[in-house]
């Protein structure tokens, strides 16, 4: 518990540090954006702290606290020098900053108890993350290391793993409880700042007086946003008591989701699962099956798709750079919000008056694409069109062009000088878009997916003004969703294509492969996305408050549209669409709760009031259908909330090997930051029938136990994750053939015939230390491995774990 204190007090108080700027970029918030506060102070600092990294400051907690030292003293000289407006501002938004306290506290400590349930850090990727929260904490310099790739600096977007890492650090806590703290915090983060940007964009659409209504909202979203999930989890549910109404099921296309009992004959198309035991699905994670739709139906073009939602995430508990990313998102929307809002138009020379507001964009879009890359590609556009809507009230088309793109250019540009360290090591594989041509993704799933997020968003049409709406608006709107699929012909016709299992063969191809039910996708997607055009064009144009939320219901549909008709190439282009409906449609999800919370309400604002109960009803039935997910999937996450372990995410390893534990422990505290520490490749050996070791099983990823050093203390090993490192760095022959090596090598530690061959394989790694436990005397057994000590030095030994200290190679020769 005083852990967690520790940790929420550092957030709460970069929050606090935060409160002169976002009172100064929000002020036509109702709460004046102290819910984004949060959000944004850990988003500077965490950037700060960077910089100075790279430039020299020191590792360890006082690195962390003098960098919020330095954010507090540009805090406090900001607030002073605008005080004339912050303290009248701050006076006014007192209520709205003890709402946002209270919001992020209840949820940081209502989702940190439910993590003591399930808190161990041992499956899925969440090793992966969990190696670059301790590499935040652990490299010597920066930009940090790379703990599965000695000797190399890391390749991938780890902004995430750096803000996790400054609340972990300053607040000094053990880093296997941090990792789940840090869940908790952007859990946290992610609902207010929902909370906050929902209640903004309802109030502007409601008018000031509608305070109960712009609350609603923004609860609406919360709720949505990290609550809401699949109604396919209602037929999960039905299933696992044993409503099993196969004709039901396959008329909603979840015939996947039945569950055949021992006795059941061979037409049952389910799982052969017993109906549960408790009033929710008791089997291992029922819930993994609303994050795929392949285990929804059969043949249906899905088997490559993932369709993960913010309550799937947070329930699974991986620290991954797309759930991180979620409070980051919100932000650069509210930007986008707040920036539309403001009077007047923008251009380059706005930048030469106010400069703060340059450094704070910058920053926060720099981060963005520094915590999750995907997100700086799809909401730099977003940013581009609030300006250039804002500019386009009070000038002719040629001006508010020219004068959105001079804006653009000086914090675009900052963005990516500010994180060029970053940058130089980053090697995405990218090899372009292309055009999807599949089976696609049928309506009822659609439906099923994202419904309650479009019917909600599309109620927003129900209040937009309509009088005057113009022939030019609907044109526009139409032009713009057909827009995609114009793209896509061309690069359908020339083939520039990827089916689920091959290269289609030119535009009838692609044409064919669609089934019916994915067209009607398609129409259903063309048409909302039309309407929803249509009316943010024309509602701009009266400069109407509404622009901005029916704007984000535009875009959350337009993301979900080009998952149906393009895909980008890179690592994972072997399951053609899995990344790209992934990335895509988790964005939608947060765009679409937004939306969605406040079409919701203001449906029911619209509706006279006798009619109410016909319009409260249906939507009511939806929310509480959408909440099904969470409510059956987080007993069967807590084990039943039957014991409590508290938040050390590596407590199962101490009570299953102490010796493995008190390795972490004696590792952290003795070694030096810079120091190679040898661990098994990965691979396993065996002897063959002469006695030499041979190989008989290759490394792969997604094993808890193997690379256990690296990813739980933060230290460099020659080898991890051999199919991690290939995606984060690209396929090349080089590559492979340096994973090659060092495999190698390490297995020549492990299995040398004589000291002289063990000690010529650790000089070529540039070992420090080797290690020996349970893993090792698996994957090298029958003797296999030498007698360390006899040629190296016992420096720990705790069980059947043991750490030897390499010589200095200068006196061995």
């Amino acid at each position: 518990m005083t852990e967690a204190l520790a940790f929420w007090g550092v957030a709460i108080g970069l929050g606090v540090l935060a409160l002169p700027l976002a009172l100064r970029l929000f002020p036509r918030f109702p709460d004046a954006g102290a819910g984004l506060s949060f959000t944004l102070g850990l988003t500077l600092v965490a950037a700060g702290y960077f910089l100075l990294r790279v430039v020299g400051l020191p590792a360890g907690q006082i690195g962390f606290i003098v960098a919020i030292i330095l954010f507090a003293v540009a805090a406090v000289a900001f607030a002073l020098l605008g005080r004339r407006r912050f303290l009248p501002t701050l006076t006014r938004s007192l209520p709205g900053l003890a709402v946002a306290g209270a919001v992020f506290s209840a949820l940081f400590f209502g989702y940190a108890a439910f993590r003591a349930y399930a808190p161990d850090i041992a499956h899925t990727e969440q090793p992966m993350d969990f190696l670059y929260l301790n590499a935040m904490l652990a490299s010597p310099d920066y930009p940090p290391h790379d703990p599965w790739f000695a000797g190399e600096d890391a390749s991938y977007y780890y902004g995430g793993y750096l803000q996790a890492a400054v609340l972990t650090g300053a607040s000094d806590v053990w880093p296997a409880t941090g990792y789940n703290l840090s869940l908790a915090a952007v859990f946290a983060a992610a609902g207010t700042a929902a909370f906050s940007l929902g209640a903004a964009l309802a109030r502007w659409l409601f008018g000031r007086r509608a305070r109960r209504g712009g609350a609603l909202a923004g609860a609406g979203a919360v709720l949505l946003l990290l609550f809401g999930g699949p109604l396919a989890s209602v037929f999960e549910l039905a299933s696992s008591h044993g409503a099993d109404n196969q004709g039901v099921y396959e008329a909603f296309g979840v015939e996947g989701l039945v569950r055949c009992g021992p006795d059941a004959d061979a037409t049952c198309t389910g799982r052969r699962l017993d109906p549960t035991d408790t009033w929710y699905p008791d089997d291992f994670w029922p819930w993994w099956r609303m994050s795929r739709m392949a285990y929804w139906g059969f043949a249906q073009g899905q088997v490559t798709t993932i369709t993960e939602v913010p309550a799937f995430s947070f329930i699974l508990g991986d620290l991954h750079p797309h759930v991180m990313a979620i409070p980051g998102v919100l932000l650069a929307l509210a930007l986008c919000a707040a920036l539309w809002r403001g009077r007047g138009a923008l251009s380059w020379r706005e930048h030469l008056r106010r400069p703060w507001p340059l450094l704070v964009v910058a920053f926060v879009y720099g981060s963005l694409a520094f915590v999750n890359a995907w997100d700086v590609v799809v909401l730099s556009p977003l940013l581009a069109l609030a300006v250039f809507a804002r500019n386009r009230r009070d000038q002719p088309l040629g001006p508010a062009l020219l004068d959105t793109a001079s804006w653009l250019a000086p914090p675009a540009v900052l963005a990516v000088v500010a994180f060029i360290p970053w940058w130089l090591d980053f090697s995405p594989e990218s090899g372009g878009i292309y055009a999807y041509s599949g089976e696609g993704t049928r309506i009822e799933h659609v439906l099923l997916m994202w419904g309650v997020l479009i019917v909600s968003a599309l109620a927003l049409l129900r209040v937009a003004p309509r009088r005057g709406r113009s022939f030019s608006s609907l044109s526009l709107g139409l032009l713009l969703a057909i827009l995609p699929v114009l793209i896509w012909l061309p690069l359908a016709a020339f083939e520039r294509t990827a089916a689920p299992s091959a290269v289609a063969d030119g535009l009838p191809a692609a044409l064919g492969a669609r089934t019916a039910g994915a067209w009607i996708t398609l129409a259903f997607y063309g048409v909302s996305l039309w309407f929803l055009a249509a009316a943010t064009i024309h509602l701009n144009r009266r400069k109407h408050a509404a622009t901005p939320v029916i704007g984000l219901a535009a875009f959350g549909v337009l993301l979900l549209y080009l998952t149906e008709l393009f895909l980008l190439r890179d690592a994972l282009f072997g399951l053609p669409r899995l990344n790209t409906v992934f990335k895509l449609s988790y964005q939608a999800w947060i765009v679409l709760s937004l939306a969605g919370g406040i079409g919701a309400v203001a449906a029911i604002r619209a509706a006279p009031p006798s009619f109410r109960p016909l319009v409260v009803t249906p939507l009511a039935v939806l929310l509480g259908a959408a909440l099904v997910f969470v409510v059956i999937s987080v007993p069967n996450r807590a084990g039943g909330f039957e014991e409590s372990v508290g938040l050390d995410g590596l407590r199962y390893v101490e009570r299953a090997t102490p010796g493995e534990y008190g390795l972490v422990r004696w590792l952290r505290d003795n070694v030096e930051r810079d120091a190679i520490v040898v661990e098994a490749s990965g691979r396993g050996w065996e002897r063959d029938a002469g006695g030499a070791p041979v190989l008989r099983e290759h490394a792969s990823s997604y094993n808890s136990a193997a690379s256990r050093v690296g990813y739980r203390t933060g230290l460099q090993t020659p080898i991890g994750w051999p199919g991690h490192e290939v995606t984060w760095r690209g396929s090349s022959p080089e590559l492979r053939a340096e994973i090659a090596r060092r495999q190698d090598l390490v297995d020549l530690v492990y299995t040398a015939s004589a000291p002289s061959e063990a000690l010529a394989a650790l000089e070529a790694l540039g070992a420090s230390y080797v290690v020996v436990g349970p893993l090792e005397r698996s994957r090298y057994p029958d003797g296999l491995l030498p007698p360390f000590a006899d040629f190296l030095e016992t420096v720990f030994s705790q069980g059947a774990v043991t750490v030897y200290r390499v010589p200095s190679y200068e006196d061995l020769r």
